[in-house]
């Protein structure tokens, strides 16, 4: 019922407390304004005695309770169990995101408010229309920044295909979703390989190296970076570490310490990755 950091009407009053939410800002999809919340409410209880509306109202009660998870958080910290803790046990749905079911009370909400709208009649259309903007109105998503795509040379598409043989694994800086080399990558019609990347997680199987933490710039280079970096580089295939504007300037530094074999583009510098030994 709180609006978030999402939201542009209401978020900066309620900030103190949403900011102590578990989730993060792709979770906060749940959202509904009082303005709706208030409507269904009215019209269900006045329609409380028609079975059909029953079935609305159990279904988005039993989405709202859903989609809270197996167990309760209150202002960051996790309280007692909630019923999706049974059902998340079985097979076929221990897979389900929760938060989801946001989407299917949003569904039940749509369906009320048609059926309201529709009883108005045509001669109550402004009053409908000035009903939709007050309902909708509070999800007004806030500004955010935007991000313009700058490609650098080197990965045109004709470019990278006479400086790489096709499938050619890659370390691409800025590392992950700090960068756009998915962007450039994809452009390129997935003609090279990348060790990195962004898929909303780091792979259990690099998460806990140290040298994963240095190439995405949390962590300052250790002493022993040029080995760790050489070590990864070998057990996942890269071929070239290619650094692009927006690398970490410690980073970057460390990079050019290892006297690497490289090649400066406009706006790149690939780093050869020495062979291992035989």
């Amino acid at each position: 019922m709180l609006p978030t950091a999402v939201t542009a009407l209401g978020s900066g009053v309620s900030l103190p407390l949403t900011s102590q939410f578990s989730g993060n800002l792709a979770e906060n999809g749940a959202y509904v304004g009082l303005p709706l919340l208030a409507l269904l409410a009215w019209w269900l209880w006045s329609h409380r005695r028609d079975k059909w509306l029953g079935v609305l109202a159990f279904t988005a009660i039993a989405c709202l309770v859903a989609e809270l998870g197996p167990k309760l958080h209150i202002g960051g910290l996790v309280g007692g169990y909630l019923p999706w803790i049974l059902l998340s046990k079985l097979p076929f749905l221990k897979d389900i995101l929760p938060v989801r079911f946001a989407l299917y009370f949003d569904l039940t909400a749509a369906i009320v408010v048609a059926i309201i709208l529709a009883r108005l009649g045509r001669s109550r259309m402004v009053a409908a229309a000035l009903l939709a903007v007050v309902v909708v109105l509070p999800w007004w998503p806030a500004p955010w920044r935007l991000t313009r795509v700058v490609t650098p040379s080197l990965f045109a598409p004709q470019t990278v295909r006479r400086q790489f043989p096709a499938h050619e694994t890659l370390v691409v800086l800025p590392y992950g979703d700090e960068g756009q080399s998915m962007i450039w990558q994809a452009a390129d019609q997935m003609y090279f390989t990348m060790a990195g990347g962004y898929l909303s997680f780091v792979p259990a199987s690099m998460a806990d190296l140290p040298v994963v933490g240095e190439l995405y710039g949390t962590r300052a280079p250790g002493k022993d970076f040029g080995g760790s970096l050489l070590a990864f580089c070998h057990s996942h295939g890269v071929r070239a570490v290619v650094a692009t504007p927006g690398t970490p300037p410690l980073l970057l530094k460390s990079l050019h310490a290892l006297k690497w074999n490289r090649t400066d583009w406009p706006g790149a510098t690939i780093f050869w990755v020495p062979k291992a030994d035989v």
